[in-house]
């Protein structure tokens, strides 16, 4: 049973980030069905066309990611706004929810994280037999995809998110500790070996700079989302079956982050949040370079464990990219990994549209990589 006090945070939260109560969100549209009008149509020209523009910025595996800065950057909380909109006006759709939480995680407002996962909670409850995207043969792989994106892309976008600062005002986020980590087990090996970035001193230092309030309000907000996301979890499970999705990727980072800033109340002799149930086993495989070393400093381990679903399989693929992008990042392999991973969310139907019909069964280069033919930014997001 959810805590009913981390719910009323969760809501408040989220209230507090769209500017208006979670209720709007939720209640139900005019029209045929209780669910409105399918938000994907009703908001193509506003939502689609927004989130689009701000995933590119924002995404740092992006190649369109540094040009889009320079030409102003995202706006997450205009794509907050439009979310919210959508949901209380044009129809309950989970890909729209998933940006709304996605945009949260962006603003760095982790209170609101758990808020927007609440709110999924919420639509699948109330609505789950006209929520967008409905079944179109008569399952949901289509909205289990959604939970598999919210998984594959909230990991990398929480990875980023500032948890300290050093005394210049420089973020430093759960990347920078990875890193440290990598360049230390380096230096042991080699003594000259020279790496970029803070090191392991000087982030414990930015987190004891922190406020005890600050500290303990993020851990909190962090443990809220955990718990958050595991109840979304086992809501979904009975309706999902097989395709119901572990949220492994999301719940490791989150717990990652959480157990920093544990390490540090307890440094201090203050209270923690208590413990919300544990979270999904990490998988096998690593995302980034500096984790990679850490798992490759265990001479004994379990043994990998199977596949289960789908879900799981382009999780991993996603993963597999990610890792490649951190040590091969001028490599095309990251971007047609991550693009098959992307392909393998459609439905046979869209499959056949996007490859056949749309690109005439040729797949180009530059457009997996979003350039055109003269290594500019293209238009494929």
């Amino acid at each position: 049973m959810i805590d009913q006090h981390l719910i009323q945070r969760a809501e408040q939260a989220l209230s507090n980030a769209c500017g208006m109560p979670i209720e709007r969100l939720l209640a139900p549209i005019e029209g045929d069905v209780i669910a409105g009008r399918a938000g994907r149509a009703a908001t193509n020209e506003g939502v689609v066309k927004v989130i689009r523009q701000w995933r590119a910025a924002d995404d740092p595996n992006s190649p369109m990611a540094m040009h889009q800065r320079e030409m102003g950057g995202p706006d997450s909380y205009k794509v907050t706004r439009i979310c919210c909109e959508a949901l209380a006006h044009h129809g309950k759709d989970l890909q729209v929810a998933a940006w709304l939480l996605e945009a949260q995680i962006h603003r760095h407002d982790l209170a609101a994280v758990a808020g927007a996962l609440h709110l999924m909670v919420l639509l699948c409850e109330r609505y789950w037999e006209d929520l967008h995207p409905r079944s179109e043969d008569g399952t949901d792989v289509r909205r289990a995809n959604i939970f598999s994106w919210i998984d594959r892309k909230a990991a990398p976008a929480l990875r980023q998110v500032p948890l300290a600062f050093d005394n210049h005002g420089q973020p430093y986020a759960l990347t920078d500790w990875a890193r440290a980590r990598y360049h230390e087990r380096q230096r042991q090996a080699d003594p000259d070996w020279v790496g970029d970035g803070p090191t392991g001193a000087q982030l414990a230092a930015a987190l004891a700079a922190l406020p005890d309030d600050a500290c303990a309000d993020m851990e909190r907000d962090l443990a809220d989302a955990l718990a958050m996301l595991q109840h979304l979890s086992d809501m979904l499970g009975p309706k999902l079956g097989e395709d119901a999705v572990p949220f492994t990727l999301f719940a490791g980072v989150l717990e990652q982050a959480r157990g920093l800033l544990e390490e540090e109340l307890q440094r201090r002799g203050l209270p923690r949040h208590a413990r919300p149930s544990a979270p999904p086993p990490a998988p096998p495989a690593a995302a980034a370079p500096e984790d990679a070393a850490e798992a490759s400093d265990a001479n004994a381990g379990p043994a990998p464990r199977l596949i289960r679903n789908r879900a799981e399989a382009y999780a991993l693929l996603e993963q597999v990219a990610g890792f490649l992008q951190e040590t091969e990042p001028h490599s095309p392999v990251p971007c047609l990994v991550r693009r098959a991973a992307e392909w393998g969310q459609l439905s046979a139907a869209e499959l056949y549209q996007e490859l056949f019909v749309r690109r005439g069964g040729h797949v180009h280069i530059f457009d997996v990589m979003d350039l055109d033919a003269a290594g500019q930014v293209g238009k494929e997001r």
